[in-house]
């Protein structure tokens, strides 16, 4: 956009982030995130929830330990976020560790049956 004279704004960024994280792609979203700091729009709200939705399954995938909350979180993160399947195989990986299921999980792991059009 920018060799066409074409330049950004928070309508540009917030959907291409929200992109990135429905693709589960964080290093481009890195790259979108570098570009909204270089431009000044990392104080939009838009903005900022993009970068949060983008940058939770990558922590998540990290090292730090996990509890029922974080787990239920992103269980309802992926559900609602167009992958559901995912959110289920997360409960699977939850049931292999012998982590203590909730009225949340369940809920979360309903939404990502529904999302995914698993119930029928």
């Amino acid at each position: 956009m920018k060799s066409r004279g074409i330049w950004s704004d928070e309508f540009t960024f917030a959907p291409l982030l929200k992109s990135c994280s429905n693709l589960l792609d964080v290093k481009m979203g890195q790259g979108v995130h570098k570009e909204v700091i270089s431009v000044g729009f990392e104080s939009f709200s838009s903005i900022r929830i993009g970068i949060v939705e983008l940058n939770s399954f990558h922590c998540f995938q990290g090292h730090a330990p996990k509890n029922v909350v974080s787990w239920n979180a992103m269980i309802s993160d992926l559900a609602f976020n167009g992958k559901g399947e995912l959110g289920v195989d997360l409960l699977e990986e939850m049931l292999l560790k012998d982590m203590k299921l909730n009225d949340v999980t369940f809920v979360g792991v309903l939404a990502c049956c529904a999302h995914a059009g698993l119930v029928p």
